[in-house]
């Protein structure tokens, strides 16, 4: 074993966070995001500003404040994306705001091409409902003139958002196939349920012992991936957890009656094998983390919404070790 395998988490999280502080936009974060501020957003204090001094931020605040609301902003920011994902008016929720003064954001990011942070302004105007569009340049918001020189993503009066991709994980819908239906569907009795659960678990156990890629039911695909998780994915899933696992099987699939879209069910095996139905939520929470955030792209936008539920003190320790060491 090297010393730096003999180091713990803590150790190994002191000298990514020494590593990360040297890095910058474009140095080497790219589209990196450097600020985002609210005029008037949601139930935020006007003017609300959010730094992201360091590759790792953590929004920390009693419940209702607005963390959530701040996620959704982010993940509308960029490219063809809209916070109306998140947000939007319905006959019990209006949303306040006027054409001279709607609900809008504006965030600073780092523009390759132009060698410095940019702004663009995201508003909730136009003709359709609930549309999120880059507008133009606005004094009234105190916004960085946009030079007249042309430069890749700007138009002539703003610039464009910025183009990333976005992962947003909300740990706290981390809910395995068998507690989301025998806890939350309530179209079935008790014991009709157990049917139900007996004829999955059958179905789920050929599909996996026969790796099966496609599973119909009614003319329907059913079966949207079935495959081992690698050792890259186990072995942190393993550190997060603090238990060793020999092999875990990750199923997303729609088996389950009421066509409710993708559930996820894993096979673990430490030394015994057992399914979610037995498995911890934090179990559960781990894998989607871990698997989403390793899926993600180079320099994508990771949002993380309640990242410490269901993980205990020394699984949060060992997950932030996880995602300080992600590009």
């Amino acid at each position: 074993m090297t010393d730096r395998e003999k180091m713990t988490d803590k150790e190994k999280i002191s000298e990514l966070i020494s590593t990360l502080r040297k890095f910058e936009p474009g140095r080497p974060l790219k589209h990196y995001i450097k600020y985002i501020r609210f005029p008037k957003y949601k139930n935020l204090e006007p003017q609300t500003r959010v730094d992201f001094s360091f590759p790792v931020t953590a929004l920390v605040g009693a419940n209702g404040i607005g963390k959530s609301s701040i996620l959704h902003a982010l993940w509308g920011a960029p490219f063809g994306k809209s916070t109306s994902q998140f947000w939007f008016a319905t006959a019990l929720d209006s949303i306040a705001g006027t054409v001279k003064n709607p609900q809008r954001y504006i965030y600073g990011y780092w523009h390759e091409d132009y060698g410095d942070i940019v702004e663009t302004r995201k508003a909730r105007v136009g003709k359709k409902i609930d549309y999120w569009e880059p507008t133009r340049w606005s004094s009234g918001d105190e916004m960085t003139p946009v030079p007249p020189a042309p430069y890749p993503g700007k138009s002539k009066d703003r610039w464009n958002p910025v183009k990333r991709n976005v992962t947003y994980i909300n740990m706290r819908a981390a809910i395995g196939s068998f507690d989301r239906f025998f806890y939350y569907d309530e179209d079935f009795a008790g014991s009709n349920k157990k049917e139900v659960m007996l004829r999955q678990a059958v179905r789920l156990k050929s599909i996996i012992a026969k790796g099966r890629q496609s599973y119909t039911m009614g003319r329907r695909e059913r079966l949207f991936k079935n495959r081992p998780l690698s050792e890259q994915e186990l072995s942190w899933i393993s550190r997060i957890l603090g238990r060793q696992y020999l092999s875990a099987t990750m199923i997303k699939h729609s088996l389950y009656p009421g066509n409710r879209g993708q559930d996820l069910s894993v096979l673990f095996k430490r030394d015994m094998e057992y399914s979610e139905a037995f498995a911890g939520s934090g179990e559960i929470a781990a894998v989607k983390a871990v698997v989403d955030i390793l899926a993600a792209p180079d320099y994508s936008l990771i949002l993380l919404d309640e990242p410490e539920t269901s993980l205990h003190p020394g699984g949060q320790r060992a997950f932030l070790h996880f995602i300080l060491g992600q590009r």
